[in-house]
């Protein structure tokens, strides 16, 4: 049955301090604060937690300090400078979605995510030119062995064209318990398997590229179990004119994208 007017308490995933002030209800949670002074009132260190670990979870530290730590029957994702919003062309601070629309659309759905994105090559060809496609190779193999059920949902989504990035999300609290006890035990053989001393400072992110990845996958292989929501997410942009700016060119671009088909 569902649950009208359920609490969601949304978290922004924040590894510096930001100048402007959060959106209406949503909570910064300082990312690897374990490593750095302190800065914000929620910090990633407290309770069970892995923030030592982000350098190469990036904000999946927060994520997962969110799911062990925090008791909500609703509970959400979103980066410091990207967001949910209506339209994706939108990109200002007041265009964000807020807790309510959001809360509103969990009352029909299980899980809200970022709107697919295609581009002009697949996740893998996308993924072996910017990184390092052994580690996905890797992946594949260790999944093959332990979650065999997964690997045409691997196949398809490291196939395809489309794809979800940044590890944001809202959802139900039994959907995030869900994802976060298949995802953990993999991140973790990731991060315990693969050298990334020899990395540039942009690769040692190793588990976060890799989580994304893997959210593609446990979504394509639950397209049936949860009633799955998409958003348009954007990169905030501040200030009127470059927030105006930025929303025209990424409409042209939106309109591009359906043209070509």
């Amino acid at each position: 049955m569902v649950q009208h007017g359920t609490e969601l308490r949304m978290f922004v995933s924040a590894h510096k301090p930001v100048e402007w002030a959060m959106p209406d209800g949503y909570e910064m949670v300082q990312a690897g604060a374990a490593l750095h002074p302190h800065f914000a009132e929620l910090t990633d260190d407290t309770g069970d937690n892995i923030s030592e670990r982000n350098p190469s979870y990036c904000e999946i530290s927060v994520l997962y300090w969110i799911w062990k730590n925090i008791d909500a029957s609703r509970v959400g994702l979103v980066q410091y400078r990207r967001y949910f919003f209506r339209k994706p062309w939108q990109c200002s601070l007041k265009a964000i979605m807020g807790l309510q629309d959001i809360n509103a659309i969990l009352d029909s759905h299980d899980i809200v995510v970022g709107q697919p994105i295609t581009y002009h090559e697949t996740v893998r060809a996308t993924y072996e030119r910017m990184h390092h496609i052994k580690d996905m190779d890797l992946m594949r193999a260790y999944i093959a062995e332990h979650e065999p059920d997964y690997i045409p949902a691997y196949d398809e989504a490291m196939g395809s064209r489309t794809t979800i990035y940044c590890n944001m999300l809202a959802a139900r609290r039994d959907v995030l318990d869900a994802y976060m006890t298949w995802v953990m035990p993999l991140l973790d053989y990731a991060y315990e398997s693969i050298d990334t001393s020899q990395y540039d400072d942009y690769n040692k992110r190793l588990v976060g590229f890799i989580a994304e990845r893997l959210f593609n996958v446990w979504l394509i292989r639950h397209a049936k179990d949860y009633r799955i929501a998409y958003l348009p997410y954007n990169m905030l942009v501040i200030g009127t004119m470059k927030a105006l700016k930025s929303s025209l060119f990424t409409l042209g671009l939106t309109i591009w994208r359906k043209l070509r088909g």
